[in-house]
């Protein structure tokens, strides 16, 4: 087993880049961290900065042709670039025979020394071992029926989140039909990586970025393939926050509950705010 955390590190001044790396080299970390960049960052992001047994890797994302970006109607593809970057990601997981991975995006913060293995002694110790585990959300939940409508209920009750666990697309299923996706929040999860394997050609840079959010296939794929057993291969870790907008928390909020040590690591942080 090889146990890894990576994140993709915008050029400077792009997407909390410069704010990340200060952050992220303030804290040590206990498991491998591996960080991707097209860019320079200057002396010591490509050299081992980690203190303990860390260990620190650098590699190169794979560039996405501009053309994917849009589709035949000339509209953005909205996750073309975050698909992108993810699968460059686990390319070079992959290739380092990483098992089990941490996904972290430049606008995560950490909050404390060896705050991955907070986040990994927690996934190991859940009681069945996760395909996947971080903070849940779901889509078209009632799609899947009532046993799995309860499933998906229970775990929000049992969740002990200082915000609500979300549900999007909450019709009935003659209005709604698509499959029910339930996943953790991108950033922030821990996931088996055999399993990726198996939900995405990663021989296929173009065929993921032209696809729905790669979380999101990841869960309908998980759906698919277990229905309503999805909550036995699943978990919600209460190491990590990663929410999506700033609809049920706020970043003051988050950042607040990073300082307080209430979580390891949280997301998004789009300011420059750090600790």
């Amino acid at each position: 087993m090889k146990i890894a955390s990576i994140c993709y590190v915008p050029p400077p001044g792009i997407g909390c880049s410069n704010v990340f790396l200060a952050n992220i080299r303030r804290f040590k970390t206990t498991h491998t961290l591996i960080l991707l960049s097209d860019h320079d960052h200057g002396e010591g992001f490509s050299t081992q900065y980690q203190k303990g047994k860390a260990g620190f890797q650098m590699g190169s994302p794979e560039r996405l042709p501009q053309h994917v970006l849009h589709d035949e109607q000339g509209k953005r593809r909205a996750c073309a670039i975050s698909n992108a970057v993810f699968h460059s990601a686990i390319k070079v997981a992959l290739a380092m025979k990483v098992t089990h991975l941490l996904y972290l995006e430049s606008d995560c913060r950490v909050g404390c020394d060896n705050w991955d293995a907070k986040i990994f002694d927690e996934y190991f110790k859940l009681p069945f071992p996760a395909l996947a585990a971080g903070t849940l959300c779901a889509w078209n939940v009632p799609n899947g029926g009532l046993e799995f409508a309860r499933e998906w209920v229970d775990a929000t009750c049992k969740s002990g989140n200082k915000f609500p666990l979300v549900s999007y697309g909450a019709f009935p299923s003659a209005t709604c039909q698509n499959t029910p996706s339930v996943f953790p929040n991108g950033a922030l999860g821990v996931y088996n990586m055999q399993w990726l394997t198996e939900c995405f050609d990663m021989t296929s840079l173009l065929k993921t970025a032209q696809g729905l959010a790669w979380d999101y296939v990841l869960g309908q794929k998980i759906y698919e393939t277990f229905g309503r057993d999805t909550f036995r291969v699943l978990a919600h870790l209460s190491s990590v926050c990663s929410t999506y907008g700033e609809s049920l928390s706020t970043e003051k909020n988050r950042m607040e509950w990073l300082r307080r040590g209430d979580y390891a690591a949280v997301h998004p942080v789009k300011s420059e705010a750090t600790i």
